[in-house]
């Protein structure tokens, strides 16, 4: 998993030891899972508003590329 995505996972308190290739996952509650989606989306906003005057389809790349998401 990217580490970007390790750290917003730990932030939201939803990391889970699965993820790290231990025991299994334990439960995420609602509240958790929606701060770790709000977190990245945040994230997101913040990559668009540094690039605001790039291209829209080389930001999406330049997201993509700050959370290890393979094109």
């Amino acid at each position: 998993m990217n580490k970007r995505i390790q750290e917003l996972a730990l932030q939201a308190k939803v990391e889970s030891s699965q993820w790290m290739g231990c025991k299994p996952a334990t439960t995420i509650t609602y509240d958790e899972l929606e701060k770790f989606a709000q977190l990245i989306v945040q994230e997101c906003c913040d990559i668009f508003v540094e690039l605001r005057t790039r291209p829209a389809d080389l930001a999406v790349k330049d997201v993509k590329k700050h959370f290890g998401v393979e094109e």
